[in-house]
């Protein structure tokens, strides 16, 4: 990818024969884990869309798969890039396998905190220590087992680590009970893994505060390839940028009620976009004009917090948006580097406690709006589909390919693209 790409409106709008979605990040993580538990190796991965993060769990796992008949008794060293999905789950699965185990990444996977993970192992049994500081990457894992009945969990800054320790729960050789007493951060990821794991054959009963998993394995455990919703709300968010009666139709989509950002759906519809179902999947339709004041709150779905402000912002809205403080940890200070942009491009935005306000603009937006991607897929996609209205440069875009790899080619078919390298 160039270093810099230009975004533009096209000259006439288009009609749209299909968008490609990538498969679920989230999804195909958990059933690497799970085919690893079951199966003790791993199948090759379909070859479709796949975004980097999942080629990059398949690769740690692969490596702790290599490594269980290693008997030299030095740590295996998983370097998990950017990716904290990659590293919680790492991090779990080899305590569970019995395996000694660095888990590492680079600078700013080092910047974001493990703590609620490394208490959490600590507290089953596991043995670890902190190689730097405390509470962050990189993590060495020692050993030890499973020696408890009942685990009590928090999750302020994510919820990974309970879906990792959930995974593993029915290949510990005894029955766990899961417990939490404050609210769990991402709330729909952890009831994603406890579908995955029923639809498996899993035993793993649901309580309000509570999840008691038994022994036995995934005796049913089959692939699940589905697209990917958060991908998804990126399409919806360009159709808010088209004209009323514009259509994007997204392929092989289905309402599988497993993804948490499902919820897309019901979010944008405020904004005059609606799904229908399509032979080949669904179809997003700019149904109407937006109203003049949304409320969102995605305390529960963070990863669409970024594509649904930047549609409020760039059709000119009042927004109140309610925004969960652990956006901050993400690839990227996600919520203090997109806000900085936005208000460095002309947006009216506010931040006061854990709402953002978004206020109409007053003035003209300059041209191209600027943004620096800050290495995070999220911040660079929410831009790139700005630029379906109005001209975007968009800085280090190659980024996207964390979780949508092919998502320039497909954004093609609604804007135009230019590189300019020395722009």
């Amino acid at each position: 990818m160039p270093e810099k790409l230009l975004i533009e409106p096209l000259p006439k709008q288009p009609v749209v024969d299909g968008i490609d979605l990538p498969l679920s990040k989230s999804v195909l993580n958990r059933y690497l884990c799970m085919e690893l538990l079951q199966n003790g190796t791993l199948t090759q991965l379909p070859a479709y869309s796949l975004a980097d993060d999942v080629v990059l769990m398949h690769n740690v796992l692969q490596k702790l798969s290599n490594h269980q008949s290693d008997q030299s008794g030095e740590p295996v060293v998983l370097d998990c890039h950017n990716a904290g999905t990659v590293a919680r789950f790492a991090a779990v699965m080899a305590a569970s396998l019995g395996i000694k185990a660095i888990v590492k990444g680079d600078p700013r996977l080092h910047q974001r905190p493990v703590a609620e993970l490394g208490e959490m192992l600590k507290s089953v049994g596991f043995d670890l220590e902190w190689i730097g500081q405390k509470g962050f990457l990189p993590l060495l894992i020692n050993g030890g087992r499973c020696s408890v009945d009942t685990l009590r969990v928090k999750a302020t800054e994510s919820s990974q680590h309970i879906s990792a320790c959930l995974l593993v729960a029915p290949f510990l050789g005894r029955e766990l009970v899961v417990e939490w007493s404050e609210d769990i951060v991402s709330w729909p990821y952890v009831e994603l893994t406890i579908k995955m794991m029923q639809q498996s054959g899993a035993r793993a009963s649901l309580q309000p505060k509570s999840v008691v998993i038994s022994p036995g394995g995934y005796p049913y455990l089959k692939p699940f390839w589905v697209r990917d919703w958060s991908s998804a709300a990126f399409m919806l968010q360009a159709a808010t940028m088209m004209p009323v009666g514009s259509t994007i139709p997204l392929r092989r989509l289905t309402r599988n009620q497993l993804q948490g950002d499902e919820i897309a759906e019901e979010l944008f519809a405020p904004l005059g976009v609606t799904l229908q179902n399509h032979p080949e999947g669904l179809m997003a339709i700019k149904r109407s004009t937006p109203d003049p004041v949304v409320k969102a709150d995605f305390t529960h779905c963070p990863d669409l917090f970024n594509t649904f402000a930047m549609a409020v912002a760039m059709l000119n809205l009042s927004g109140v948006l309610r925004c969960p403080k652990h956006l901050r940890y993400k690839e990227s200070n996600r919520l203090g580097d997109f806000l900085e942009t936005l208000a460095r491009n002309g947006f009216q935005v506010d931040l006061k406690g854990d709402e953002l306000l978004i206020e109409p603009r007053n003035s003209p937006l300059p041209n191209p709006l600027l943004c620096n991607s800050m290495n995070d897929h999220r911040i660079a996609m929410s831009w790139a589909i700005a630029g379906i209205k109005h001209p975007v440069l968009l800085i280090n875009p190659d980024v996207v390919s964390k979780s949508f790899p092919g998502f320039f080619s497909q954004l093609e078919k609604v804007a135009s693209l230019t590189t300019c390298n020395h722009r």
